[in-house]
């Protein structure tokens, strides 16, 4: 009897931590600004934070789907996956976070009576000090991140900023779907990020958007630059961005 029981015991704490992995997270709920927020004015600082999905700074391969670990290291192993990755690995974020982010909303919020400042080079997430432990959000189906409040004070103070916009991505590049190690689908171009309104004064969010892209490209195999795949990647990218600009400033870019 005594076996039994523990025997379950296993198997309830299996299946409890297979729920909590598998997408029992907090669901995500985006966060507009409140209808006031543009009479305010100030200075905003528009920065980017990494994660764990961005830290190495430039576009990612996601293969997903029902694989074991040997599937899932034979699948990014193949020429045309490995051809892709080595070119995925080439797409720096840096310039593309310039190009439809920090100037987009520097555009977007100068034209609205703030004063902005930008900062080129991301943040490291490690780096910070958190001021809160983190949950986990579930955003979609196939993204859950942990959401951490950090203690921004010392970038706020050195832009002297009233407000800071915060970019995270949490996905970036390409994802797959797999059954073992055979591909069920072609490459999705894919992006996911979120962007957050922060007071700086109370360290109080003022808006909180979560945006997420995937582009099917169905002419994609063309090595070695892959050019119609990188240029959906790039689609994806903006098309987060357009999301949330129009969400924060209530108009298209």
């Amino acid at each position: 009897m005594k076996f039994l029981l523990s025997r379950k015991t296993v198997v309830i704490v299996i299946l409890a931590c297979f729920v909590l992995v598998s997408g029992c997270g907090a669901p995500i709920k985006n966060v507009l600004p409140p209808p006031d927020f543009m009479a305010q004015k100030g200075t905003i600082g528009i920065i980017t934070i990494t994660t764990i999905h961005s830290h190495k700074g430039t576009a990612c391969y996601y293969n997903l789907g029902t694989q074991g670990i040997l599937d899932h290291a034979i699948n990014r192993g193949k020429d045309m996956e490995k051809q892709l990755i080595n070119r995925l690995h080439k797409e720096e974020t840096a310039p593309i976070v310039k190009k439809y982010y920090l100037n987009k909303f520097r555009d977007g919020f100068s034209r609205e009576g703030f004063k902005v400042k930008t900062v080129d080079t991301a943040y490291d997430h490690k780096n910070l000090t958190k001021l809160e432990k983190g949950k986990f959000m579930k955003a979609s189906n196939e993204v859950m991140y942990y959401s951490t409040i950090y203690d921004l004070k010392s970038i706020s103070d050195e832009l002297q900023a009233d407000y800071l916009m915060v970019l995270e991505i949490h996905r970036f590049g390409v994802k797959r779907y797999y059954y073992g190690f055979m591909p069920k689908t072609p490459p999705f171009a894919w992006t996911a990020l979120r962007c957050t309104l922060i007071e700086t004064a109370s360290n109080k969010v003022v808006a909180d958007h979560f945006s997420e892209k995937a582009i099917l490209s169905e002419e994609w195999d063309e090595p070695p630059d892959f050019a119609k795949l990188m240029k959906a990647i790039l689609t994806s990218f903006e098309g987060t961005i357009d999301d949330v600009f129009t969400g924060f400033l209530g108009r298209a870019p």
